[in-house]
Protein backbone atom coordinates (compact mmCIF):
# COMPACT_ATOMS: atom_id res chain seq x y z
CA UNK A 1 0.00 0.00 0.00
CA UNK A 2 2.85 2.39 0.85
CA UNK A 3 4.45 1.69 -2.53
CA UNK A 4 1.15 2.33 -4.33
CA UNK A 5 0.63 5.62 -2.48
CA UNK A 6 4.17 6.71 -3.26
CA UNK A 7 3.73 5.84 -6.93
CA UNK A 8 0.45 7.80 -7.09
CA UNK A 9 2.10 10.88 -5.57
CA UNK A 10 5.04 10.63 -7.97
CA UNK A 11 2.71 10.39 -10.98
CA UNK A 12 0.71 13.37 -9.71
CA UNK A 13 3.85 15.52 -9.42
CA UNK A 14 4.94 14.57 -12.96
CA UNK A 15 1.52 15.34 -14.44
CA UNK A 16 1.39 18.70 -12.62
CA UNK A 17 4.85 19.57 -13.91
CA UNK A 18 3.89 18.69 -17.48
CA UNK A 19 0.82 20.92 -17.23
CA UNK A 20 2.93 23.87 -16.11
CA UNK A 21 5.47 23.23 -18.90
CA UNK A 22 2.71 23.03 -21.50
CA UNK A 23 1.18 26.32 -20.34
CA UNK A 24 4.57 28.02 -20.39
CA UNK A 25 5.27 26.77 -23.93
CA UNK A 26 1.87 27.98 -25.09
CA UNK A 27 2.50 31.45 -23.62
CA UNK A 28 5.94 31.61 -25.28
CA UNK A 29 4.50 30.61 -28.65
CA UNK A 30 1.82 33.27 -28.36
CA UNK A 31 4.40 35.97 -27.63
CA UNK A 32 6.64 34.81 -30.49
CA UNK A 33 3.69 35.18 -32.84
CA UNK A 34 3.32 38.85 -31.81
CA UNK A 35 0.64 38.32 -29.20
CA UNK A 36 0.36 40.49 -26.10
CA UNK A 37 2.37 39.65 -23.01
CA UNK A 38 0.63 39.09 -19.70
CA UNK A 39 0.37 42.87 -19.14
CA UNK A 40 -1.69 43.37 -22.31
CA UNK A 41 0.98 45.59 -23.93
CA UNK A 42 2.81 44.72 -27.13
CA UNK A 43 5.99 46.25 -28.46
CA UNK A 44 6.41 47.61 -31.98
CA UNK A 45 9.61 48.54 -33.79
CA UNK A 46 10.16 52.30 -34.03
CA UNK A 47 9.73 52.44 -37.80
CA UNK A 48 6.53 50.39 -37.68
CA UNK A 49 5.04 52.54 -34.94
CA UNK A 50 5.92 55.81 -36.65
CA UNK A 51 4.44 54.52 -39.87
CA UNK A 52 1.07 54.12 -38.15
CA UNK A 53 0.94 57.75 -36.97
CA UNK A 54 -2.14 59.73 -37.98
CA UNK A 55 -0.91 62.94 -36.33
CA UNK A 56 2.69 64.05 -36.01
CA UNK A 57 3.97 66.97 -33.95
CA UNK A 58 7.31 68.59 -34.80
CA UNK A 59 9.27 69.62 -31.70
CA UNK A 60 10.14 73.26 -31.15
CA UNK A 61 13.86 73.91 -31.30
CA UNK A 62 14.87 75.00 -27.76
CA UNK A 63 16.29 78.52 -27.73
CA UNK A 64 19.29 77.57 -25.61
CA UNK A 65 20.10 74.64 -27.90
CA UNK A 66 19.77 76.94 -30.92
CA UNK A 67 22.20 79.47 -29.45
CA UNK A 68 24.66 76.65 -28.68
CA UNK A 69 24.16 75.23 -32.21
CA UNK A 70 23.34 71.81 -30.77
CA UNK A 71 22.12 69.23 -33.24
CA UNK A 72 21.35 65.52 -33.15
CA UNK A 73 18.69 62.89 -32.64
CA UNK A 74 16.51 62.18 -29.63
CA UNK A 75 14.79 58.82 -29.22
CA UNK A 76 11.58 58.91 -27.18
CA UNK A 77 9.89 55.77 -25.90
CA UNK A 78 6.11 56.11 -25.87
CA UNK A 79 3.25 54.07 -24.50
CA UNK A 80 0.21 54.31 -26.78
CA UNK A 81 -3.18 53.45 -25.30
CA UNK A 82 -6.02 51.48 -26.88
CA UNK A 83 -7.42 54.66 -28.50
CA UNK A 84 -4.11 55.46 -30.21
CA UNK A 85 -3.05 58.43 -28.07
CA UNK A 86 0.19 58.68 -26.14
CA UNK A 87 -0.29 58.19 -22.42
CA UNK A 88 3.39 58.15 -21.42
CA UNK A 89 6.65 59.32 -22.98
CA UNK A 90 10.27 59.40 -21.90
CA UNK A 91 13.52 60.23 -23.71
CA UNK A 92 15.91 57.27 -23.81
CA UNK A 93 18.76 58.97 -25.68
CA UNK A 94 19.82 62.35 -27.00
CA UNK A 95 21.31 65.65 -25.85
CA UNK A 96 19.88 66.89 -22.52
CA UNK A 97 18.97 70.28 -24.01
CA UNK A 98 16.84 68.59 -26.67
CA UNK A 99 15.08 65.89 -24.64
CA UNK A 100 12.25 67.93 -23.12
CA UNK A 101 11.20 69.36 -26.48
CA UNK A 102 11.18 65.87 -28.00
CA UNK A 103 9.07 64.43 -25.18
CA UNK A 104 6.58 67.31 -25.40
CA UNK A 105 6.20 66.72 -29.14
CA UNK A 106 5.83 62.95 -28.71
CA UNK A 107 2.91 63.42 -26.32
CA UNK A 108 0.96 65.07 -29.14
CA UNK A 109 1.30 62.18 -31.60
CA UNK A 110 -1.72 60.03 -32.44
CA UNK A 111 -1.63 56.54 -33.96
CA UNK A 112 -4.00 54.10 -35.57
CA UNK A 113 -5.28 51.92 -32.68
CA UNK A 114 -3.70 48.49 -32.51
CA UNK A 115 -5.85 45.39 -32.10
CA UNK A 116 -4.97 41.79 -31.49
CA UNK A 117 -7.61 39.20 -32.38
CA UNK A 118 -10.08 42.05 -32.52
CA UNK A 119 -9.20 43.34 -29.06
CA UNK A 120 -7.61 46.83 -28.67
CA UNK A 121 -4.21 46.70 -26.95
CA UNK A 122 -1.61 49.15 -25.70
CA UNK A 123 1.64 49.53 -27.60
CA UNK A 124 5.18 50.48 -26.59
CA UNK A 125 7.58 51.81 -29.23
CA UNK A 126 9.93 54.66 -30.05
CA UNK A 127 9.82 57.91 -32.02
CA UNK A 128 13.05 59.47 -33.29
CA UNK A 129 13.29 63.25 -33.62
CA UNK A 130 16.14 64.89 -35.54
CA UNK A 131 17.09 68.40 -34.45
CA UNK A 132 18.79 70.79 -36.84
CA UNK A 133 19.22 74.50 -36.16
CA UNK A 134 16.80 76.68 -38.12
CA UNK A 135 18.39 78.10 -41.25
CA UNK A 136 18.74 81.86 -41.40
CA UNK A 137 16.77 82.93 -44.52
CA UNK A 138 19.16 85.85 -45.09
CA UNK A 139 22.16 83.48 -45.18
CA UNK A 140 20.37 81.15 -47.58
CA UNK A 141 19.72 84.08 -49.92
CA UNK A 142 23.34 85.20 -49.58
CA UNK A 143 24.59 81.74 -50.51
CA UNK A 144 22.40 81.69 -53.61
CA UNK A 145 23.66 85.13 -54.62
CA UNK A 146 27.28 84.05 -54.31
CA UNK A 147 26.56 80.93 -56.37
CA UNK A 148 25.12 83.17 -59.05
CA UNK A 149 28.29 85.27 -59.06
CA UNK A 150 30.41 82.13 -59.29
CA UNK A 151 28.57 81.05 -62.42
CA UNK A 152 29.82 84.25 -64.02
CA UNK A 153 33.29 84.01 -62.43
CA UNK A 154 33.98 80.32 -61.66
CA UNK A 155 37.67 80.82 -60.86
CA UNK A 156 37.26 83.37 -58.07
CA UNK A 157 38.97 82.26 -54.87
CA UNK A 158 37.42 85.18 -52.99
CA UNK A 159 33.88 84.17 -53.96
CA UNK A 160 34.47 80.55 -52.96
CA UNK A 161 35.85 81.76 -49.63
CA UNK A 162 32.76 83.91 -49.04
CA UNK A 163 30.57 80.94 -49.90
CA UNK A 164 32.49 78.78 -47.42
CA UNK A 165 31.94 81.38 -44.70
CA UNK A 166 28.20 81.45 -45.35
CA UNK A 167 27.95 77.64 -45.30
CA UNK A 168 29.91 77.60 -42.02
CA UNK A 169 27.38 79.98 -40.44
CA UNK A 170 24.62 77.66 -41.66
CA UNK A 171 26.41 74.67 -40.08
CA UNK A 172 26.56 73.01 -43.50
CA UNK A 173 30.12 71.86 -42.97
CA UNK A 174 30.40 69.49 -45.90
CA UNK A 175 29.45 72.26 -48.33
CA UNK A 176 31.68 74.69 -46.45
CA UNK A 177 34.67 72.36 -46.81
CA UNK A 178 34.06 72.02 -50.54
CA UNK A 179 33.83 75.80 -50.99
CA UNK A 180 37.06 76.34 -49.04
CA UNK A 181 38.77 73.61 -51.07
CA UNK A 182 37.87 75.46 -54.25
CA UNK A 183 39.10 78.73 -52.75
CA UNK A 184 42.46 77.11 -51.96
CA UNK A 185 42.55 75.50 -55.39
CA UNK A 186 42.40 78.88 -57.11
CA UNK A 187 44.67 80.59 -54.57
CA UNK A 188 47.03 78.26 -52.72
CA UNK A 189 48.42 81.16 -50.67
CA UNK A 190 45.03 82.23 -49.29
CA UNK A 191 45.50 81.97 -45.53
CA UNK A 192 41.83 82.70 -44.62
CA UNK A 193 40.61 80.01 -47.03
CA UNK A 194 43.02 77.43 -45.64
CA UNK A 195 42.08 78.31 -42.06
CA UNK A 196 38.41 77.93 -42.98
CA UNK A 197 39.14 74.55 -44.55
CA UNK A 198 40.93 73.34 -41.42
CA UNK A 199 38.00 74.40 -39.25
CA UNK A 200 35.51 72.68 -41.55
CA UNK A 201 37.52 69.45 -41.51
CA UNK A 202 37.70 69.60 -37.71
CA UNK A 203 33.93 70.03 -37.40
CA UNK A 204 33.42 67.07 -39.73
CA UNK A 205 35.75 64.93 -37.62
CA UNK A 206 38.23 64.54 -40.49
CA UNK A 207 41.34 64.88 -38.33
CA UNK A 208 43.87 63.61 -40.85
CA UNK A 209 42.70 66.05 -43.50
CA UNK A 210 42.72 68.90 -40.97
CA UNK A 211 46.28 68.12 -39.87
CA UNK A 212 47.44 67.85 -43.50
CA UNK A 213 46.08 71.32 -44.23
CA UNK A 214 47.58 72.59 -40.99
CA UNK A 215 51.07 71.54 -42.13
CA UNK A 216 50.58 73.52 -45.34
CA UNK A 217 49.36 76.52 -43.36
CA UNK A 218 52.52 76.40 -41.20
CA UNK A 219 54.59 77.03 -44.31
CA UNK A 220 52.51 80.14 -45.12
CA UNK A 221 51.89 81.56 -41.65
CA UNK A 222 53.17 79.74 -38.53
CA UNK A 223 51.28 82.09 -36.20
CA UNK A 224 47.96 81.45 -37.95
CA UNK A 225 48.66 77.72 -37.86
CA UNK A 226 49.34 77.81 -34.11
CA UNK A 227 46.19 79.84 -33.46
CA UNK A 228 43.88 77.54 -35.42
CA UNK A 229 45.49 74.46 -33.83
CA UNK A 230 44.64 75.78 -30.36
CA UNK A 231 41.11 76.50 -31.55
CA UNK A 232 40.38 73.03 -32.92
CA UNK A 233 41.90 71.35 -29.86
CA UNK A 234 39.38 72.98 -27.49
Amino acid sequence: MKIAALTFRTISVIVFGLCILSASQAQTATQQQGGPPISGIIRKAGGVLQGSATKRVTPEYPELASVARITGSVVVEVTVNEEGTVEAARAVSGHPLLKDAAVDAARGWVFTPTTLSGTPVKVIGTITFNFMPPRDPALVVEAENIKGQLRANPSSSDLYFKLGEVFSKLDENQDAAEAYRQAVRFDEKSIPARVGLIRAYARLGEKDAAMSELEKLKELDPDAAEAVLKEIRK
